[in-house]
C-alpha cells in the first residue's frame, strides 16, 4: 500500500528513490499520528473514539513483545494498515488532516536513522500512549463484573457494503476476494474472570461499562476491523499452557455475521481464551424467502472454505482445527472435507479435530453415504439432532420428503443403518425437548447442558457424562440426563439475548 504523502510539494520537484521516501514517509506519519492523538480524540465523539483506538490498538499488538520475529516487510505492512486507518477517518475533516500534513513538514527524523528500529520505536510509543489511556479506564473499575470484549478472527467471501457499522460492513453478496480481520463481542463477565485477577486472552479486554452505556445482558458485536491478522492468530493459541487448537464456525441460512459472532462469542468466553475462534461467513441473502438463493451460495462456497482450511492448517503453526457447523452450513463443511480427502497436507500441518454438526440441514441418507470416509478424517463426530425442529421439517418438505441430519427421526436412522453402519466415532445426540423456543433449532446456543457438552468435546474430554447411551435395533445414539442443569439468571440472559434472530 502506498503510504500518505505529508510533505510539502517541493519534495515532488525533484527527483529521489521512491521506496526510500516511502520508508520515510511511514516514519515521519506515526511521529506525527503520536503528537496528535489527543487532537483525533477531540475531533471524535466518545463512541468513535473508543472505536478508532481500539482498532488502532488491535493493529499494532503484535510489536508490543520486544521478542517478537515481526520482519521489517511486516513492520511496514503494519504501519500501512494504520495509514490507511487514519485516512478513512479524516476524509471528511480536513482540520484533522492539515494538522497532521503540518506536523509532518516540521518533523525531523534522527541522523542515520534505520526503518525497522525506528518503525519499532514509534509503535512502541504509541502503544504506550493508548495502553496508558487503557490503564486510566481499568482505575474506574467500580467491584462490579463489567463487561469483557472477546476477540473472534473471521475470513469471508461476502462482499462489502456501503456503510460502517460493524454489524452492516459486509453484504449479501458475493465477492471476488477473500476478506479477513477480527471482530469483537461485548459480553458480561458473568464468570468473574477479569474480577479475579487473572491475566486475560491475548485481545481480550475489560471495562467497567460498555462504550455505548447499555447496561443490558445482550451481547454486542462492537467491532469489526478488517485486516490480514497474520501476526494475531500465533500469539492467541496456547493461553493458560494449552494446547494450539482452534475452532471453526459455518454458519447456516438466513444469518448475517453479527448473529454468529454473539453466539460464538459467547462459546469464547465459556471456553476462556482456551482457543481462537474463526468465522467462515459465506454469502446469506438473509431472508427467510431466499432459501434456494442461500443453497446455491452454500455451494459456492465451499472451494473458498477449502482453502480457507488449508491456510489455517499451515499457515499459523495449528496442532489441530475443529469445525463446528450449524444448519446449512453443515452442506459447506462436509462437502470441503470430502474435497480435503486428496489433499496431501505438507509436514507439520495441523490435523482435523472435532467436528460437531448442529441442527444439520443435511440429507440423511446422503450422510451414511458419506460418513464411513468423513470419519477417517477426524477424530470424532457429534451430531445434535431434535425432533422438534420445525426449519428441518420444512426443509424436508422442501427437498421432496429427504429426510433431514438434523431432524431426530429414530425410524430413518435404524433403515439408513441397516444399509450403512455408522462408524465406531459418530455419535447421534437427541437433543429433543432442550429447545423451548417456537422454531426448536437452536438449542446449541441457548441449553446450558448442550452447550456444556460442545464445551466439552472441544476441550478434548472422551467421556460424555450428561449424555446417556441407546440402542434400537442395532442403531446406537445418545440422550441428554443432565438437561435439568440451570444456568445463572446472566448466563440464561446472555444466551438467550443472543437470540435476536431465527435461523434455519
Amino acid at each position: 500500500m502506498k503510504a500518505l504523502c505529508f510533505s510539502c510539494s517541493g519534495c515532488r520537484r525533484h527527483s529521489y528513490d521512491y521506496k526510500s521516501h516511502e520508508k520515510t514517509e511511514r516514519c515521519v506519519f506515526l511521529t506525527c499520528l503520536i503528537n496528535r492523538l489527543e487532537l483525533i480524540q477531540s475531533h471524535m465523539s466518545c463512541d468513535d473514539w473508543q472505536s478508532f483506538s481500539g482498532e488502532l490498538h488491535d493493529r499494532i499488538l503484535p510489536t508490543a513483545d520486544r521478542s517478537s520475529k515481526l520482519r521489517k516487510a511486516d513492520l511496514e505492512h503494519i504501519a500501512d494498515g494504520v495509514i490507511e486507518q487514519f485516512r478513512k477517518c479524516a476524509e471528511n475533516d480536513k482540520e484533522l488532516e492539515g494538522a497532521v500534513k503540518e506536523d509532518s513538514v516540521t518533523t525531523a527524523l534522527p541522523k542515520q536513522w534505520r526503518e525497522e528500529q525506528e518503525l519499532r520505536n514509534q509503535f512502541h510509543r504509541l502503544f504506550r500512549k493508548l495502553g496508558d489511556e487503557e490503564a486510566a479506564r481499568a482505575l474506574e473499575l467500580d467491584g462490579g463484573t463489567g463487561y469483557v470484549k472477546v476477540p473472534l478472527f473471521f475470513c469471508t467471501d461476502r462482499q462489502r457494503s456501503d456503510t460502517r457499522t460493524p454489524a452492516d460492513l459486509f453484504s449479501t453478496n458475493r465477492a471476488r476476494a477473500m476478506s479477513t480481520g477480527i471482530v469483537k463481542v461485548s459480553l458480561p463477565d458473568y464468570h468473574h474472570i477479569a474480577s479475579q485477577g487473572a491475566q486475560l486472552p491475548y485481545l481480550w479486554s475489560h471495562s467497567p461499562r460498555r462504550a455505548t452505556g447499555k447496561s443490558s445482558n445482550s451481547p454486542e458485536m462492537t467491532a469489526c476491523v478488517v485486516m490480514d491478522y497474520e501476526h494475531h492468530v500465533r500469539p492467541a493459541l496456547g493461553f493458560g499452557g494449552g494446547p494450539r487448537e482452534a475452532a471453526v464456525f459455518v454458519h447456516g441460512f438466513d444469518t448475517d455475521m453479527s448473529w454468529s459472532a454473539k453466539h460464538m462469542g459467547v462459546y469464547a468466553y465459556k471456553m476462556r481464551g482456551r482457543m481462537p475462534f474463526f468465522l467462515y461467513e459465506w454469502p446469506s441473502f438473509q431472508s427467510l424467502q431466499e432459501y434456494g438463493g442461500d443453497e446455491a451460495n452454500a455451494m459456492w462456497t465451499v472451494p473458498h472454505f477449502v482453502t480457507f482450511l488449508k491456510r489455517l492448517m499451515t499457515s499459523y503453526g495449528l496442532e489441530k482445527v475443529h469445525v463446528i457447523s450449524h444448519s446449512l452450513g453443515t452442506k459447506v463443511a462436509l462437502y470441503a472435507l470430502v474435497r480435503l480427502a486428496a489433499w496431501r497436507p505438507p509436514r507439520g500441518a495441523a490435523r482435523l479435530g472435532q467436528l460437531l454438526l448442529v441442527a444439520p440441514d443435511f440429507d440423511t441418507g446422503e450422510f451414511y453415504e458419506m460418513q464411513p470416509d468423513v470419519s477417517k478424517q477426524v477424530e470424532r463426530v457429534s451430531i445434535y439432532c431434535s425432533k422438534n425442529d420445525r426449519p428441518l421439517n420444512l426443509s424436508r418438505k422442501l427437498h421432496g420428503g429427504h429426510h433431514r441430519l438434523g431432524h431426530f427421526n429414530l425410524e430413518v436412522h435404524v433403515a439408513e443403518g441397516r444399509h450403512v453402519a455408522l462408524a465406531e466415532n459418530v455419535h447421534v445426540i437427541d437433543a429433543t425437548g432442550l429447545d423451548k423456543s417456537m422454531a426448536g433449532h437452536t438449542y446449541a446456543f441457548t441449553h446450558p447442558g448442550v452447550m456444556e457438552d460442545v464445551c466439552e468435546v472441544l476441550r478434548g474430554r472422551t467421556e460424555r457424562p450428561e449424555l446417556r447411551p441407546e440402542k434400537v435395533d442395532g442403531f446406537r445414539y445418545f440422550r441428554y440426563v443432565g438437561s435439568d442443569r440451570k444456568a445463572s439468571q446472566t448466563e440464561d440472559d446472555v444466551a438467550g439475548k443472543a437470540l435476536d434472530t431465527s435461523e434455519s
